[in-house]
């Protein structure tokens, strides 16, 4: 996992794969449940940070098995939110390279509310106007 703070590259913009941000600090192993769903058209970043650097070997292994892009993204500053400002950053990278698809953020953190209503927003401003495509973002996991 190396000193890296996130190690994977944003896929191609126009794939029409789902993103899967997983807070592994307040999901730990059970962020991952149902990683055997996933197919080689999706991409899973696993945020994480030192307070939870462990998973369960299985639930990675399913991933690679399934084909699905993995990014591993440590956090290294340690602070009030800082994986919240993480992952919503890495979702306006995602986003800024122009992909137009699905995001799912999956944790239990009821903040990232802001980042999905955020996102619906702007989505709702773009289709009055002349979108060019859709983004989604979802945050699971109660």
């Amino acid at each position: 996992m190396g000193n890296d703070s996130c190690s994977g590259k944003l896929h191609d913009a126009v794939s029409p794969m789902l993103h899967f941000m997983i807070d592994l600090e307040n999901t730990r192993s059970r962020g991952l449940q149902g990683a055997e769903y996933l197919s080689p058209d999706d991409h899973v970043t696993i945020f994480y940070s030192q307070s939870c650097m462990k998973v369960e070997k299985g639930r990675l292994q399913q991933i690679v098995d399934a084909g699905s892009a993995l990014d591993i993204c440590r956090l290294q500053r340690i602070g009030k939110n800082a994986m919240d400002f993480y992952i919503a950053t890495r979702i306006g990278e995602l986003f800024g390279s122009g992909y137009q698809g699905t995001v799912a953020i999956v944790s239990s953190d009821k903040g990232y509310s802001a980042v999905v209503d955020y996102w619906r927003l702007r989505e709702a401003c773009q289709e009055s106007g002349a979108a060019a495509g859709h983004r989604t973002v979802h945050r699971l996991f109660q």
